[in-house]
């Protein structure tokens, strides 16, 4: 009886919201695991007793009162635990990334305030359904944690999508690409209807083609076919950079929407810029994750 007193209730409110334009929840959230880099080789250069206990103040000054500030003051996050350089914490999908760089831009700050330059942090994010295990929420949330650490060389960051059909997708970069920027402008661009919701599957076959991969004979024709130019065999396809982003400027352009197209070059250079920064490859993974945070999750 209460199940079906609730059920009701969410349907009255979703009613309400939807008659106001309030959008309805994003039905995934984040699990946000952030740990310092290298933080044991810090603690062992302390070369005295009061300059340990000093660093130890510093860390716990921010994570007592700097982390909850971020999570749950500038973000309507939740904190799970903070302690030192270690952070977890729950958030909006849509917020755990930006969530994560102010987080990590204000550890480095305060430990260079207090004397300690040149500190960084890696996190993890899971974007995970809400009905999903928490427990498994958790382990895969350390997991892209240590992958940002492992794979990407540190002060970076890993997020994975678990969606609920069971596919998983991962994306990764260094911090210093302006990772965070780019996919918060991506993110809006897709919750508002401006890119195309097939937009990064396209961008995909596009970064498949054009970032110097090898093309097998069965992925030729799906893949170039978009881009109307046809090798006629299975040599490396190298392009230079200035003709990716012709490609990517047609692709972007047929991918928006007709009123929106006068802003496609400012897309085509902040896509082209991420490319040829971190590869074609991984820029397309984090063009379907800001769909994924943008526009509720499923295909």
């Amino acid at each position: 009886e209460m199940a079906l007193q609730v059920r009701r209730a969410q349907r009255d409110l979703f009613a309400a919201t939807d008659k106001v334009g309030i959008p309805r929840p994003h039905p995934y959230l984040a699990v946000l695991a952030m740990d310092g880099d290298r933080m044991g080789q810090l603690v062992s250069d302390c070369r005295t007793r009061e300059e340990h206990q000093y660093l130890s103040a510093v860390l716990a000054d921010y994570a007592q009162n700097e982390v909850p500030r971020i999570v749950e003051e500038k973000f309507p996050g939740r904190l799970i635990y903070s302690g030192g350089d270690d952070v977890l914490a729950l958030l909006p999908a849509r917020d755990a990334l930006a969530a994560a760089e102010a987080l990590r831009k204000t550890f480095a700050q305060r430990l260079a305030e207090a004397g300690f330059p040149g500190r960084h942090a890696s996190a993890g994010i899971a974007l995970v359904h809400h009905m999903y295990p928490f427990g498994r929420a958790l382990e895969e949330a350390h997991r892209a944690e240590s992958a940002a650490k492992d794979n990407r060389g540190r002060d970076a960051v890993v997020v994975e999508a678990l969606r609920r059909s069971g596919e998983h997708k991962q994306a990764g970069a260094k911090w210093d690409h302006a990772i965070a920027e780019v996919v918060e402008e991506l993110r809006q661009a897709f919750a508002g209807d401006i890119l195309a919701r097939g937009f990064p599957y396209d961008l995909q076959a596009l970064a498949y083609t054009m970032g110097g991969n090898k093309v097998p004979p069965e992925a030729q024709k799906a893949a170039l076919q978009r881009l109307e130019r046809m090798p006629e065999d299975e040599e490396e396809v190298k392009v230079p950079p200035e003709a990716r982003k012709a490609a990517l400027q047609r692709l972007v352009r047929r991918r928006m929407e007709k009123g929106q197209r006068e802003s496609a070059d400012r897309y085509v250079e902040m896509l082209a810029a991420l490319g040829e920064a971190i590869g074609w490859g991984d820029m397309a993974q984090w063009v379907e994750m800001a769909r994924f945070m943008g526009q509720g999750g499923e295909r």
